[in-house]
């Protein structure tokens, strides 16, 4: 866990910021009360034997989550499935990461086989 101010940063979840925490799990008493309530939701749907119609995709660099929708107003566009990634910066730290385990598999940083 990385330390934060006089706390641990810590995932808020309720509203899913980062916030610095002295043992809370949400950053507010709103985000609380909306916390608990999507919890009892969940748990009267699982007992009725309803599904959730959406489940957010998670990103494969970070904890986040991918968005559904991009852009405003007449830009405004749904994320395609195919996308893996949160944001552009994630985007890149994976094209970093791949990038980096080809060189290891092709021997490209210049060191000889034995």
């Amino acid at each position: 866990m990385a330390v934060m101010g006089d706390g641990f940063a810590v995932q808020c979840f309720g509203c899913r910021k980062t916030f610095s925490s002295k043992g809370l799990r949400c950053c507010s008493a709103t985000c609380e009360r909306n916390y608990l309530d999507r919890q009892e939701t969940l748990a009267t749907m699982a007992t009725l034997g309803m599904e959730r119609l959406y489940v957010r995709r998670k990103c494969r660099v970070c904890p986040g989550e991918i968005p559904r929708w991009t852009g405003i107003g007449k830009k405004r566009r749904q994320v395609p499935i195919t996308r893996v990634t949160c944001s552009p910066k994630c985007q890149k730290k994976l094209r970093m990461a791949s990038d980096a385990q080809n060189a290891i598999l092709t021997n490209e940083g210049g060191q000889k086989c034995p």
